[in-house]
């Protein structure tokens, strides 16, 4: 972000009363808040300037009953950490994407068991920002989704196999 920055999020092409902060945050995460979400940003100083944000889709397969922390956040950030997993949770047998950031050097996707054992690894190509993989090969539980950068620096997401 930077001072001058002014941001309004969207959610299926309508504004979001309210949401002009560079994270959208929800609180508790609901059926209705499934969507595609952008985010306009405009500058004071660069006032001909408009940059939006890359389309994320939100789907909200499942609402957890008991659960203290089912808060989602989307992000205008653009760095490795955001890494988007969708769908998420998946049901088994169906195909997963993993969107990466724009120009990411990731060399490799690295799928984990909650007891550390890798199961899968998968080598992404050179600049591919969506990487798709089927999980039929995974059983019903939770998984890690660890991006491998070139700088050895790396990132892990949360899957859900159901």
């Amino acid at each position: 972000g930077g001072t001058a920055n002014h941001y309004q999020w969207y959610k299926n092409g309508d504004s979001i009363t309210g949401a002009t902060d560079s994270v959208l945050y929800f609180p508790a995460v609901a059926w209705a808040d499934s969507g595609l979400y952008t985010c306009r940003i405009t500058n004071d100083i660069v006032t001909d300037l408009t940059l939006w944000r890359h389309t994320v889709t939100l789907w909200v397969t499942d609402t957890l009953t008991g659960v203290s922390d089912t808060s989602t956040t989307l992000s205008v950030r653009n760095s490795k950490s955001q890494i988007s997993i969708l769908p998420n949770p998946v049901l088994r047998g169906e195909t997963v994407f993993v969107e990466l950031p724009e120009e990411s050097d990731c060399r490799e996707l690295r799928i984990y068991g909650v007891a550390g054992r890798q199961v899968m690894a998968i080598p992404v190509q050179r600049n591919k920002t969506v990487i798709k993989f089927s999980s039929a090969g995974l059983e019903h539980g939770v998984y890690f989704v660890k991006a491998a950068y070139n700088d050895d620096q790396s990132y892990i997401k949360k899957l859900v196999i159901y």
